[in-house]
């Protein structure tokens, strides 16, 4: 996939439609018509969070706007915020639905700059916040992603799109029944950890997961 190329102008594709639908719904689900004939692929993953405490200068505590001022979604309203991978420096959540599809899928990133071009796994190009929430990918300055070479994987509930190969080892084999199902869902959870407004997210999450493999079996 071009790094360039348009959500829609992939979202158009047959082959996407065809062999990945998952990414063809992630796309539809990521943004309106309007935004798809402009945004990009590679735009779409590195797109900064949607935390209103990151987009709203009139809160001065933003670790992420201003490294060191603190994070005022921790004790203000985190309903939309991240459960997994989160320090006390920030809770946002990672705001792509494309991300978490090619997390999905075992993507790479084609990566391009001043020393050259390398592969970068998607896992592991969104970091976690840590001490350094403004830091949020393993780009170096200079870089650029050039390309998308397309498992379980979560979005909206953590810092960044979220794979959990535990919960797949599980999965593999198992029965498409819910009472089976269910345990993989909640060792999805482990390390989650409420602010209090999202706490909902962790029951949620498991739900979601035995749904979407439900969904996936009927498929295959």
């Amino acid at each position: 996939l071009g790094a360039a190329a348009t959500m829609a102008e992939v979202a158009a594709h047959p082959g996407v439609i065809e062999q990945f639908p998952v990414i063809f719904e992630a796309l539809l689900n990521s943004a309106s018509p309007q935004v798809r004939n402009q945004a990009t692929m590679g735009g779409n993953l590195l797109q900064r969070t949607r935390c209103p405490y990151f987009r709203d200068v009139g809160y001065a505590a933003c670790n992420k706007r201003a490294p060191g001022s603190g994070c005022s979604a921790i004790r203000g309203e985190n309903r939309w915020h991240a459960l997994l991978g989160t320090s006390e420096n920030c809770i946002a959540a990672n705001a792509s639905d494309l991300a978490v599809a090619l997390v999905a899928l075992d993507a790479f990133v084609e990566v391009r700059g001043t020393n050259g071009q390398r592969t970068v796994p998607l896992m592991e190009l969104h970091r976690l916040p840590g001490d350094t929430p403004h830091i949020e990918t393993v780009l170096e300055p200079g870089e650029v992603i050039t390309a998308i070479k397309a498992r379980v994987a979560l979005g909206g509930v953590g810092t960044k799109p979220w794979r959990v190969c535990r919960v797949e080892a599980v999965l593999a084999g198992a029965s498409l029944d819910p009472a089976a199902l269910r345990p993989a869902a909640v060792l999805a959870a482990e390390g989650a950890r409420g602010r209090g407004h999202n706490d909902f997210k962790i029951e949620l999450m498991q739900r979601v997961i035995v749904r979407a493999v439900e969904t996936a079996g009927v498929r295959a």
